[in-house]
């Protein structure tokens, strides 16, 4: 078994390589920008260490268009405990009636919720499409964020509450569980 610290160094390296491989999908920053400027109150909730994910925040310009950012390693809890998105719906004033979540794990942003009485809207940004066995289903599914202002609530202005957005920290790709707004630099 190689030294602890060749296994810091080869996860440090990948960890590195992997958040500079990162970028945002296309939509994201006029997309949130739209929202906001139609009274949208924006929430982002991301799972993992507070250093790295507020660097994220930070980095892709997004503190600016969220009322509320909740980051596990500053909260204390996480997705997909029901606590983070009561918290994150007691911050914005808003009841699960009045409020979206957005997410690209469907069990970990689409149960909870759902559960919890939230319109649950899976993000398939790379339209992989829910798996044929899987018991769980979103209120909407959406391949890009932009189809949010086509919402039938946001157009009849019934959505006064809140939209919970979501950052994952996972750093491995998997095929059905695609990031929700960074996503590897590369062909589309």
């Amino acid at each position: 078994m190689p030294p602890r610290a060749i296994g810091e160094a080869l996860s440090d390296a990948y960890n590195a390589l992997h958040d500079e491989e990162l970028s945002l999908f296309a939509d994201v920053h006029e997309t949130l920008d739209r929202l906001k400027a139609l009274g949208v109150k924006l929430t982002l909730i991301t799972n993992g260490a507070a250093e790295p994910q507020r660097a994220k925040v930070v980095r892709f310009a997004l503190e600016h268009r969220f009322a509320h950012i909740q980051i596990e390693g500053e909260h204390g809890f996480s997705k997909p405990e029901e606590r983070a998105y009561i918290h994150a719906m007691e911050v914005l004033d808003v009841g699960p009636h009045e409020t979206w979540m957005v997410g690209d794990n469907l069990e970990w942003e689409i149960v909870a919720p759902r559960r919890l009485g939230i319109y649950a809207i899976w993000h398939d940004g790379y339209g992989v499409g829910p798996s044929s066995d899987s018991p769980i289903r979103s209120d909407r599914i959406i391949r890009r964020l932009s189809e949010l202002l086509l919402e039938p609530s946001l157009q009849m202005r019934e959505l006064r509450g809140g939209v919970a957005l979501v950052n994952r920290r996972h750093r491995r790709q998997r095929a059905d569980r695609p990031r929700r707004w960074l996503r590897p630099r590369g062909p589309d």
